[in-house]
């Protein structure tokens, strides 16, 4: 009983070096579905951390073994020394990661959640049972929300107030649309205003906050391409006055490298599908940024 007590203390003193050292990493391991708590992530990447540090340590020392007892122990530790900070460094960085990557998952998906909730609120349904309703129905069909679904449906059936479950849930959602959403029905369950009113307001100003981001990506898709079609056009003439100064050299003559052919090899196999990767790079750039 006591081995158990001191590796959950050892444990908890673990999670608690990392909530220090990344105050937001509870909130992005719960947000990006790595685990189901802190102390779980905390308690499995330590014992990684513990198994990748003894066999680089030991790989290492077994190495430099010929070298002598000292060398060979000092190399060990060296080497363990570094794969657990390194290894800790990893720790704290991939929940940031992943809450980030997912974020931009749920992101353009968000008219799909709150069109649910909204249809669910018109019917008459109160904002808990619209919650209640959607983990025990929607999962199949919005699977990308199961974590904030569940979240949620959890703390309303374990008695806590919709308006706290609905705060907590803001501040492991990574999409910013979601967040608000969250924040501003809390709001509105604590003082008791119109729910259905903000999820309306906050679809429509999502909606129209992508159709404005399409209009300016259009914009710059449209100049971007004009621009490669305006350079398509103007290379052949260039190409085409640079051979005929080659052909009828001013002054004295031009060295043998320089002629019509290497002009006319350079514009085709070389400048062109430069060009062309670059713009199909700049393209899709460009597109990436809306997502529907």
């Amino acid at each position: 009983m006591s081995i158990r007590s001191n590796l959950e203390s050892i444990i908890e003193k673990f999670a608690g070096l990392l909530m220090r050292l990344n105050p937001l990493i509870e909130y992005q391991v719960l947000g990006s579905g790595l685990s189901k708590s802190i102390y779980k992530y905390a308690s499995t990447t330590l014992l990684l951390l513990v198994i990748a540090t003894l066999s680089t340590s030991s790989l290492i020392a077994i190495f430099f073994k010929e070298y002598g007892a000292y060398v060979s122990t000092i190399a060990g530790l060296l080497a363990g020394i570094t794969t657990f900070t390194s290894g800790l460094a990893l720790v704290i960085a991939v929940p940031g990661t992943f809450y980030k990557n997912r974020g931009s998952t749920l992101e353009p998906r968000f008219p799909l959640f709150a069109s649910a909730l909204l249809s669910r609120l018109l019917s008459g349904s109160t904002l808990a049972y619209a919650i209640l309703d959607m983990a025990e129905r929607d999962l199949r069909d919005l699977p990308w929300f199961k974590i904030e679904m569940e979240y949620l449906s959890s703390m309303i059936k374990a008695g806590i107030d919709v308006h706290e479950a609905l705060e907590r849930a803001a501040h492991i959602t990574p999409s910013p649309s979601l967040k608000r959403l969250f924040s501003s029905l809390a709001v509105a369950s604590r003082t008791g205003s119109g729910v259905t009113e903000i999820v309306d307001t906050l679809l429509r100003d999502f909606l129209f906050a992508v159709e404005t981001e399409i209009d300016r990506v259009t914009s710059s898709l449209a100049a971007l391409l004009e621009f490669y079609v305006s350079l398509s056009v103007m290379l052949p003439v260039v190409v085409g006055v640079v051979g005929l100064l080659l052909l009828f050299p001013l002054g004295r003559p031009l060295p043998s490298w320089l002629n019509f052919n290497s002009m006319l090899f350079l514009a085709t196999f070389i400048l062109t599908p430069i060009v062309s990767a670059l713009v199909i790079i700049l393209s899709d750039s460009i597109i990436s940024k809306v997502r529907v």
